[in-house]
């Protein structure tokens, strides 16, 4: 074989390895196009249409066998979800299933709500609505709103009403709309409430407790009367743009009845209201609150058992009432050594068990103490306990002391217990102890000039009669108190020697409060005995409570005069006393409007009592003390119940308050 024959040889067996190979390739290709086609076969595709078209929306497998290519879903199992999301819209998670013959799937995202500030600059106050809705009253509201148009609507007392269209982009987009509505001409407005507690709200915004007295823009104003168990007032009031004052005069709600359920052993008694049929027990029935009922229930063969309800508004009172005459076991204990006895005869000492029949009358007596009888009451059971609590004369007189009292003029007062408090200025100083040992009455309001004309005619002709009487000096407020002492048929406090007054301290005529007094009226809660006035008068907040006092707030801004930027009491002059509303013992305006005399002459320095118990001041002096932030305090140890200053003469910002002894 010669090299052209291996060289022929060598050839053929590169062709047939070529062939084979290609044959493989081929064969390959074709496998993997089988496959593809089968493949696709199997798969179910859905196409995505999404709403709005604008959103650009990507879809993202959630759960099942499937692949996600721009808007198509390719799904391989049986069933699978697919989120769809898109910026500004709220993703919605979308169900894809092989039994559906759909091949396009419609879905709708809904657009996030746009991102809202809403900035107003007013110096008055106000309240803002939303298409209708109240957002806040605040400078600065940050809210969620739909896209498209609303409708912004500001007002307040003293504003002109304030309304305009937005257009909200949506799609979580931030905006800010700023307003300044405008404090223009205003009228004088003037409303009074029944019962005293009643809230006051103008456009929405509170404007007062019992009393509102204050400026209102020319317009249409919302007003809200409301109070607990009271049916709500609410009326619109159109006020005139001729700039004449606008009186209300008083508006009274009328109480919610009561639900008075009636029952008696036996049953089937009648059951007379004040001498009218009204059923048969057991009963149940409205009662209008507030009033006096005498109750008898009757029935032939049984005792008639009497009784007087006065229920209270919105009130569930239940009365049960055994018509057969009984006699009862009473275990009678007193707080301590004290004999027991029934209808003025001594039948032991307590605790003892004793028997009792209706409308007995049982006492403790012990030496120096007091305790209030009482009466066996029908029905019930066969067992009665009766504890005692004997008393020391002073707390005695104030548990049977009326809770208020009206002195001539339309004074009123509040009775006080006996108390012993802390009257330190801060929490950082050492404890200072203060007992009163006395009840006494406070007076809920400033004197008034109207109560003040009562003494001297012709007083202050240019005063309002409800506003505070001021520029009145220390010797005219004593001689007041002696004036009211005399109508009272009560002996003078103040003795008098020319110019100067020496407080009687055994009499219960009335008086200046002392200032130990008036500290622990403004800083003591009597009711849960502990201090809330400290170091201001609403507590420990940096904050003053919007129209929480007349103090000098942002109304003076424009007077030239200091003022307190943060806070708004809506009045920049003296206001009606009780025109906000009362600290946590009942007592109107110790936190501001005028500051007012006390009893005690004047020391420099701190409060500091010259005795622990019932102390009345400085037997000496030329000036007194005076108590109390006015409407021109702007620094904020002024607003503090432990701020004292003194004056000798009458000041257009010092008034005073009258107080007397219980016993």
């Amino acid at each position: 074989m010669n090299g052209s024959e291996n060289a022929g040889g060598d050839l053929r067996r590169h062709i047939r390895r070529r062939r084979r190979k290609v044959a493989v390739a081929l064969g390959a290709v074709a496998v993997l196009a089988v496959a593809t086609v089968g493949v696709l076969v199997g798969t179910h595709v859905v196409e995505v249409v999404v709403e709005p078209a604008d959103a650009d929306a990507v879809l993202t497998r959630e759960k099942g066998v499937l692949l996600t290519v721009g808007r198509r879903v390719l799904l391989y199992s049986d069933e699978g979800t697919v989120e769809v999301a898109a910026d500004g819209f709220t993703p919605s998670r979308t169900f894809v299933s092989r039994n559906s013959t759909a091949k396009r799937l419609a879905v709708h995202l809904d657009a996030l709500p746009g991102r809202v500030t809403i900035e107003v600059d007013s110096a008055g106050e106000f309240l803002v609505r939303v298409d209708g809705r109240i957002v806040g009253s605040k400078s600065e509201l940050d809210i969620e709103l739909t896209a498209g148009r609303h409708a912004v609507t500001i007002e307040g007392p003293r504003i002109r009403r304030f309304e305009e269209e937005i257009d909200v982009t949506g799609r979580g987009v931030a905006q800010t709309f700023s307003f300044s509505p405008i404090i223009g001409e205003t009228v004088r407005f003037m409303v009074a409430a029944e019962p005293s507690f009643a809230r006051i709200l103008v456009d929405g915004i509170h404007a007062g407790t019992g009393v509102y007295s204050g400026e209102l823009s020319p317009g249409v104003h919302e007003l809200a009367v409301e109070a607990d168990d009271y049916a709500p007032h609410r009326r619109s009031v159109e006020i005139p743009p001729d700039g004449s004052a606008h009186d209300l005069g008083t508006i009274t709600l009328a109480p919610l009845p009561a639900v008075v359920s009636i029952s008696s052993v036996p049953d089937g008694a009648t059951v007379l209201i004040d001498g009218e049929y009204r059923g048969d027990s057991p009963l149940r029935l409205e009662l209008a609150a507030n009033h006096d009922y005498a109750l008898s229930i009757r029935k032939t063969g049984f005792r008639q058992a009497d009784d007087v309800l006065r229920p209270l508004p919105n009130a569930r009172i239940e009365r049960a009432y055994d018509l057969a005459s009984k006699t009862y076991q009473a275990h009678v204990t007193a707080n301590m050594p004290a004999e027991v006895a029934v209808n003025g005869r001594v039948v032991g000492t307590a605790p003892v068990t004793i028997e009792v029949s209706d409308d007995d009358r049982i006492t403790a007596v012990a030496e120096g103490f007091v305790a209030k009888p009482v009466r066996v009451r029908p029905g019930g059971g066969d067992t009665r306990r009766y504890a005692f609590k004997l008393l020391e004369p002073a707390r005695f007189a104030y548990e049977a002391a009326d809770a208020e009292t009206t002195a001539p003029g339309g004074i009123r007062l509040r009775k006080f217990a006996p108390a012993t408090f802390d009257a330190r200025e801060s929490e950082q100083s050492p404890p200072k102890e203060v007992e009163l040992s006395r009840p006494f009455y406070f007076a809920v309001h400033e004197t008034t000039v109207a109560a003040f004309r009562a003494f001297r005619s012709g007083f202050s002709p240019e005063s309002e009669a409800e506003h505070p009487a001021v520029s009145v000096t220390w010797q005219d407020a004593a001689r007041f108190c002696n004036w009211l002492s005399a109508e009272a048929g009560l002996a003078p406090a103040y003795v008098f020697g020319g110019a100067f007054a020496r407080l009687d301290a055994g009499s219960t005529g009335f008086r200046l409060p002392t200032e130990a007094e008036w500290e622990a009226v403004a800083r003591y809660d009597f009711a849960t005995g502990r201090i809330r006035g400290r170091p201001s008068a609403w507590g420990a907040s940096p904050a003053i409570p919007r129209a929480f006092a007349n103090v000098a707030g942002r109304e003076l801004r424009t007077r030239g005069v200091p003022f307190l930027p943060d806070h708004v009491d809506n009045h920049a002059g003296i206001a009606p006393v009780g025109t906000y509303p009362p600290n946590f013992n009942g007592i109107h305006d110790l936190a501001g409007n005028v500051s007012e005399w006390v009893n005690d002459y004047y020391r420099a320095g701190p409060f500091e009592p010259d005795a622990t118990t019932d102390p009345l001041g400085p037997h000496t002096g030329t000036d007194h003390v005076v108590k109390g932030a006015n409407h021109l305090s702007a620094v904020r140890n002024a607003l503090s119940p432990g701020y004292r200053t003194f004056a000798a003469n009458k000041s257009e910002s010092v008034g005073f308050r009258v107080a007397r002894w219980i016993r």
